[in-house]
C-alpha cells in the first residue's frame, strides 16, 4: 500500500479546490454571448441564455461595471424592441439602481446615451428606479435629460 506524502496530498486538494472556485466563479462567456443576443434583438435566445445562468441579470461587463439592464438603456432605441428586453431582466431579478464604476444607473444609461429618454425614465421610475441617485459628477438622469433636451 502506497502512503502519499502530506505535502503531495495538500497540493492536490489545493488544485482540486481552487479549479472547482475558477469553474463557479464566473464563466465570461456567458455575459459576451448575451450582449451579442441583445445587439442581435434576439429575445427567444436571450431568455433562454439567461434563465440557464440567473446570475447574469447582476454580473457586470467587468470593463465599465454595466450590467446587462445598463446596456439595453444605453442602446438608443427603448421601443424598438429593447422594452422587452428590460421587462424581462427586471421581472428575473436585475436591480433597477445598480451602479456602474462611475456611478451610473440604467437611467443614467437612458439620459446619457439617448436610450428611451423621458419614456424610459417613466418606465424605470414604474419598475422603482431612484432617479435622484447622482454619478461621480453629481448629476442625476433628470440633469442629463434636461441637458439633452434643451435647446
Amino acid at each position: 500500500m502506497k502512503i502519499f506524502s502530506l505535502p503531495l496530498l495538500a497540493s492536490a486538494v489545493f488544485l482540486t479546490l481552487h479549479s472547482i472556485s475558477c469553474s463557479g466563479r464566473s464563466r465570461k462567456p456567458d455575459f459576451p454571448r448575451a450582449v451579442e443576443l441583445l445587439n442581435q434583438r434576439d429575445i427567444a435566445e436571450f431568455k433562454r441564455a439567461v434563465s440557464t445562468s440567473p446570475r447574469l441579470t447582476k454580473q457586470t461587463d467587468g470593463f465599465e461595471g454595466r450590467t446587462l439592464l445598463h446596456l439595453v438603456f444605453s442602446k438608443g432605441v427603448f421601443n424598438g424592441g429593447l422594452k422587452d428586453f428590460a421587462d424581462f431582466l427586471i421581472r428575473a431579478g436585475s436591480d433597477v439602481d445598480a451602479q456602474d464604476f462611475q456611478g451610473m444607473t440604467p437611467a443614467h444609461c437612458a439620459s446619457f446615451y439617448g436610450g428611451g429618454g423621458k419614456e424610459a425614465l417613466d418606465y424605470l421610475t414604474s419598475e422603482g428606479a431612484d432617479l435622484s441617485i447622482k454619478d461621480v459628477s453629481g448629476k442625476s438622469p433628470l440633469d442629463y435629460l434636461n441637458v439633452k433636451t434643451s435647446p
